[in-house]
């Protein structure tokens, strides 16, 4: 309920493909560990707020207690900042190889 909230307050697209639905800081406090997901979503979701296109093909949802997603979200930007990452996590045929991606093990 509360990441739903958070995209009715502002969208939490982040360009070149990607968005990082969270929750609001009211629902900080159900949050039991830091985690993240990943969804790829191949044919893509719009996320557009009916002025702009933003096309998502990966979607990571956050939860961090404290500020934890703060680092969350700094890996994220860093690694999707090259478009050609993003790309690479579309295109990942398993689990482990999306891991293995994000933590830069190849």
């Amino acid at each position: 309920e509360s990441m739903l909230a958070r995209e009715t307050i502002v969208s939490t697209y982040m360009g070149n493909f990607i968005a990082i639905p969270h929750g609001t800081e009211e629902g900080k406090k159900y949050i039991k560990r830091t985690g993240i997901s990943v969804v790829v979503i191949p044919d893509g979701v719009d996320f557009s707020d009916n002025k702009d296109e933003k096309f998502v093909m990966v979607a990571f949802g956050i939860a961090g207690i404290g500020n934890e997603h703060l680092e969350l979200l700094s890996q994220i930007a860093i690694f999707c900042s090259e478009v050609e990452n993003v790309v690479r996590l579309t295109t990942a045929q398993s689990k482990q190889k999306i891991i293995e991606l994000l933590k830069g093990v190849e």
